[in-house]
């Protein structure tokens, strides 16, 4: 199990997958191993749909969405050990296929309200983290609602991809990970400042220590965030900075372009599925054409 597994993820690093992207394929696969560790099975071959099917419902997710995705990578890892002749028989082929509701495979994006904001950046120091971590979770959070960054784009940011110029203006410039596409988004200039502040004992990045993986780092992240979350009382993940960075420039006025523009998005298009309801700019000039036509 352990050999293929190196296999099966060098093979996906030669797709030139996003990390977060490779991060979910060994989440997944690592688990996989454990329970296959305690069923003491160690080769590919011997695992069969009994084995997969009892460990699928081991599965603490609660969203049909993500049981789905992790299925579906467990189907990849077996499809690529077919291939080679690491196993002969694909027991991924007979498990039943989880069924998602239209509603649930397009969640409603949901930014975070002022309060709640607040709330949860007052919360950050209640949550028992030294300091200086503390200091980082903090402006990591703001980095995210004021600059739109994922949260494995905001953690690897370099010091040199925090810009200042000769007016005093902070920008981020930096490119997504998962798209490699460029991202060059002024910043509020305390936001700026106390990033410079942050401390973190690494000369190059501004919230990792640049020793650990980019997944154990997200990893990291991720579990402060959560703790801080359910400290708060309000159910939250780390893309809903990047939702509130969105639809606050919307709500402002900003043209769907500008903003798609701002997160990286490959398209407008995509911005459109996920923002379209608080594209008010559009939809003002949208009734505007619409009654002048009308006259």
């Amino acid at each position: 199990m352990e050999q293929a597994i190196a296999l099966f993820m060098d093979s996906k690093r030669g797709e030139d997958l996003a990390e977060n992207t490779l991060y979910k394929h060994t989440l997944t696969l690592s688990r996989l191993q454990d329970f296959c560790d305690k069923q003491g099975v160690f080769f590919v071959k011997d695992i069969t749909l009994a084995h997969l099917t009892t460990w699928r419902a081991s599965w603490p997710f609660k969203s049909p969405l993500v049981k789905r995705s992790w299925q579906e990578r467990t189907k990849a890892f077996f499809k690529f050990c077919t291939a080679p002749g690491i196993t002969l028989v694909n027991p991924t082929l007979q498990l039943a296929s989880i069924q998602v509701k239209a509603d649930e495979a397009n969640p409603a994006i949901r930014p975070f309200e002022p309060e709640e904001y607040q709330t949860i950046l007052d919360t950050v120091d209640k949550a028992g983290l030294l300091p200086d971590v503390a200091a980082r979770v903090k402006a990591c959070m703001q980095l995210q609602r004021w600059s739109g960054l994922s949260l494995i784009d905001a953690v690897w940011l370099t010091k040199d991809e925090l810009i200042k110029d000769d007016s005093d203006t902070f920008r981020v410039c930096t490119h997504r990970r998962k798209t490699g596409t460029h991202i060059n988004n002024v910043v509020p200039a305390w936001l700026g400042e106390e990033l410079l502040q942050v401390k973190n004992g690494n000369p190059e990045y501004f919230f990792t220590s640049g020793e650990a993986k980019p997944s154990g780092a997200l990893s990291t992240f991720h579990k402060r965030y959560r703790k801080i979350f359910k400290l708060a009382g309000i159910e939250g993940t780390s893309h809903m900075f990047r939702h509130t960075f969105s639809v606050e420039l919307l709500k402002a006025g900003v043209d769907i372009r500008k903003v798609s523009r701002a997160l990286g998005h490959s398209s407008v298009t995509i911005t459109e599925r996920y923002y379209a309801k608080w594209n008010k700019a559009q939809q003002d000039i949208l009734d505007g054409d619409l009654a002048r036509a009308w006259r």
